[in-house]
């Protein structure tokens, strides 16, 4: 069975990737407490945040935070795999918050599809529902595998490299790496060190985008 404590940390990764308006931090600050993580990640504010979410996510040391912008050949295979991830997440009864826009490749989306999953898994667990449980242990490892396992590692180590040791989010991608790490011994799959692709303008950065989100595309409104 998923561990609670697993559950809480891809909760908890994926709100302090997201951007860090006053909900996410209080979220992340909750977690960070429950979690008994460093004290500095209790109590974040965002006028201390938001330079540095700024800086890494679209400045001049930018970390990409985007799954398809990752590896060789992105202009080739990125409609196919924004419609595998957007099909992963249809697949659960789960879409991208209009509120709060953001492509469905976004690291702290991943991460909370993952987080969504498991807390599914552990309940039909709980509940002892045999089917209900391999179904989500089937998506859960198939994310992985498919998907946050092949780049997620690059992009830690990159924002890593880039932050401040003991900085928040330098301390935010230690944490990931530990949980790629665990997650690769646990299911049993190879971790991609996949890099950015800089060859080509990040699609990300057009303005007027009016892909549909049915086919994984543009969620801006």
């Amino acid at each position: 069975m998923i561990e609670a404590r697993l559950i809480d940390t891809l909760r908890y990764l994926a709100v302090s990737l997201a951007f860090p308006d006053q909900t996410h931090l209080d979220v992340s600050g909750a977690l960070a407490r429950a979690l008994q993580l460093p004290e500095h990640l209790w109590s974040v504010q965002r006028d201390d945040l938001e330079p540095d979410f700024h800086r890494f996510f679209s400045g001049q040391k930018r970390c990409s935070p985007y799954e398809t912008e990752y590896g060789p050949g992105r202009s080739v295979r990125k409609a196919v795999e924004l419609a595998d991830i957007a099909g992963f997440y249809k697949a659960f009864h789960l879409a991208v918050d209009q509120q709060d826009p953001e492509m469905v490749d976004h690291i702290s989306l991943e991460l909370d599809f993952l987080a969504q999953v498991g807390f599914k898994e552990r309940y039909a667990e709980l509940q002892g529902w045999t089917e209900q449980a391999e179904i989500c242990q089937q998506a859960y490892a198939g994310f992985w595998r498919d998907h946050l396992g092949r780049w997620g590692a690059g992009f830690f180590e990159n924002l890593q490299s880039a932050a401040r040791p003991g900085s928040y989010y330098h301390t935010i991608a230690g944490l990931g790496l530990e949980l790629v790490d665990s997650e690769a011994h646990r299911l049993e799959f190879a971790i991609g060190h996949l890099e950015p692709d800089h060859s080509e303008i990040p699609a990300y950065e057009c303005l007027g985008c009016t892909t549909g989100a049915e086919d994984g595309g543009c969620y801006a409104v």
